[in-house]
């Protein structure tokens, strides 16, 4: 994993990952249902065969802790504490009533083959500004990831239970000889005997494949 984003997979495929949230189709109006679903198709037609796409849809169980100080609002002393009250006993009322402590992100993962990481980056980067684009016809807000970002989010995703802190900066790699991938790895992943299931600490899981 790189500073800005790109990833190397292999000796050829590199990749880029946007964060896109979500938008009011639900409360649209028909015509404007239409536009969305034309326009979201438009969109997953941008990609043609050179580029590697991947849909990404997280729900995972928050820290209830760390998301309760995440919304708090500290008292400054002055004559709008009393609005920041209102307005923070309101985020907490949602947070106790709302999604049963989900939290859920998207995200898109583009990829190219390159020769190299120049080559990579030139491209990548503009199918990324394409992206975006594309998510500001649509109405929806999106921004890419960083490689700390995108190193946290495989974090999350390797350590299901949320327990094990992620602990990393830049400066960590030259002074400890590893690479990105030791500080995001579980200490182990245990596969069942017929190969359908997997467990990550205390969380089983299993994958399936459709062709379309």
């Amino acid at each position: 994993m790189y500073r800005d984003g790109i990833c190397r997979l292999t000796d050829k495929l590199y990749t880029k990952t946007v964060q896109f949230f979500d938008i009011n189709y639900q409360l649209a109006q028909a015509d404007d249902k239409a536009q969305i679903f034309e326009g979201y198709c438009d969109f997953l037609n941008y990609f043609d065969a050179s580029i590697h796409v991947q849909l990404t849809f997280i729900n995972q169980r928050a820290n209830m802790q760390d998301f309760a100080r995440s919304i708090d609002i500290p008292i400054r002393g002055d004559e709008y504490d009393g609005i920041r009250r209102e307005y923070g006993d309101m985020l907490k009322g949602q947070l106790q009533k709302g999604n049963n402590g989900l939290t859920k992100r998207k995200y898109i993962t583009f990829g190219i083959e390159a020769d190299d990481l120049r080559t990579a980056k030139m491209r990548l980067e503009r199918i990324e500004a394409d992206v975006l684009a594309n998510f500001k016809a649509l109405g929806a807000q999106a921004k890419p990831l960083d490689g700390l970002e995108r190193l946290e989010v495989l974090h999350s995703q390797l350590h299901p239970d949320g327990q094990e802190k992620f602990h990393f900066v830049w400066a960590d790699l030259p002074k400890t000889g590893l690479s990105t991938k030791d500080f995001i790895s579980p200490s182990g992943l245990s596969f069942s005997n017929d190969g359908k299931t997997f467990r990550v600490a205390d969380h089983s899981g299993r994958c399936l494949f459709c062709r379309f």
